[in-house]
């Protein structure tokens, strides 16, 4: 889902640095062979001074399919998983 957030913030990518979990998994896999890179969020920063006018981010997310959870700065999407009757329900 972190790539499908980064596609719908396409026209932002200049303001977005991905932070958290995700970034350390990013920059060590296959260091170490007992170490399990996975996370199940991503974190997200933005810079409001590189962020481009459009589309505003609420916008872009929209239309990635996430959804605003009424936190401030919570997304989330759902899915179904093929051959599975769970929904995964995560941000981005």
């Amino acid at each position: 889902m972190l790539l499908d957030a980064l596609m719908g913030l396409q026209a932002h990518l200049k303001a977005v640095v991905i932070v958290g979990a995700q970034a350390v998994y990013m920059r060590t896999a296959g260091r170490l062979p007992t170490y399990q890179a996975y996370t199940t969020d991503a974190d997200l920063v933005v810079d409001p001074d590189k962020l481009s006018d459009t589309p505003p981010l609420g916008e872009a997310m929209t239309n990635a399919g996430f959804e605003y959870t009424g936190e401030p700065g919570i997304w989330k999407r759902s899915l179904r998983r093929p051959g599975f009757d769970d929904v995964v329900s995560q941000g981005p």
